[in-house]
């Protein structure tokens, strides 16, 4: 490019036009249908079949069986021919922008899980009147009424009689009251007559009632006979809680491609909703999953975890490999 000056104020200017832009490369013949996998409604040029099969695949797997559209058939025998061609991906409104997914899912651990427990503690040999002042100890909505004598006495579901010796022994006094009541409760839940969900032991004076499973079903109340002074005292059987650890979604993993090639039914379970699979791996790997059983699809795989440091290994594997043959 070169400038004059010609006279004041008059200039010329050489505008050099000998570069010329490059024009747009072939596109070839524009081929619009529905293939297995690859873009949707994105113009892609392909130069080649194998590449073709590689974006947009090739066979549709249906059990034992196998089909193909007839985008395949035309991209194939096209490009038999040489140059590009153009592919135009169609797909069904409702599988564009649904993706498959699996969520990951912390493990099932009994963190967290006690039995109830609580204790009663007698100071002194029960009446054993149910005329006058009755000595009774309530555990959840069961009465344990001590008697010298059940004869004629008939137990219910909120009521139990307890027969005891009334004599007194040298080294406690009131080691059979205990072992007579832990012999009540247990026996009553062996009978079914009520559901407390509690067992007992006894050691001296003191029973001790624990749930008789993990859980908050024996979290139950410990009342004693007030009109009887200095009977017992008890606490109420608390502690138990329920699991609270284990099942919740940590991370989802989700395809980049849509479709159902990406979710189609496999032997690995239902894949519509892609659910992670359990782990028989052992400690180290606490959630396998799988996108399908195809070349396309996905399974995924967290070991190596470290507890300590908050870490782990994801590990991302073709859907139709195995175990004993990761890919």
């Amino acid at each position: 490019m070169a400038e004059k000056i010609l006279s004041p104020g008059v200039f010329t200017n050489e505008i050099d036009q000998s570069f010329l832009p490059a024009t747009a490369g072939p596109i070839g013949a524009a081929i619009v249908g529905p293939t297995v996998k690859g873009p949707v409604l994105i113009p892609t040029i392909v130069n080649s079949y194998s590449e073709y099969v590689q974006i947009f695949g090739e066979l549709i797997e249906s059990g034992s069986d196998n089909y193909q559209y007839l985008t395949s058939h035309t991209a194939k025998e096209y490009l038999r021919q040489g140059g590009p061609a153009t592919i135009i991906r169609i797909a069904d409104p409702d599988s564009v922008g649904t993706k498959a997914s699996a969520v990951v899912k912390a493990p099932d651990s009994s963190e967290g899980e006690a039995k109830a427990s609580g204790s009663v503690t007698f100071n002194a040999v029960p009446s054993g009147s149910i005329t006058g002042d009755p000595d009774e100890v309530q555990i959840g909505n069961v009465q344990f009424t001590f008697v010298s004598s059940s004869a004629g006495l008939q137990n219910s579901s909120t009521q139990i009689f307890v027969p005891f010796v009334d004599s007194l022994d040298a080294a406690s006094s009131t080691t059979t009251v205990a072992a007579d009541l832990v012999l009540a409760i247990n026996d009553n839940e062996l009978s079914g007559n009520t559901n407390l969900g509690v067992t007992a032991s006894n050691a001296a004076n003191v029973v001790f009632i624990s749930g008789s499973s993990t859980g908050t079903s024996a979290n139950l109340s410990v009342a004693i006979d007030a009109t009887v002074v200095n009977f017992a005292t008890a606490v109420n059987v608390q502690g138990g809680t329920d699991s609270s650890v284990g099942g919740q979604d940590l991370f989802t993993i989700e395809v980049l491609g849509n479709g159902p090639t990406f979710n189609s039914t496999s032997s690995f379970g239902d894949d519509n909703i892609l659910l992670p699979l359990t782990s028989s791996a052992g400690n180290d790997q606490f959630s396998t999953g799988n996108f399908g059983g195809r070349p396309d699809n996905f399974r995924f795989e967290i070991s190596q975890r470290n507890l300590k440091k908050g870490t782990f290994t994801l590990v991302l594997r073709q859907g139709d490999d195995s175990t004993k043959s990761k890919k």
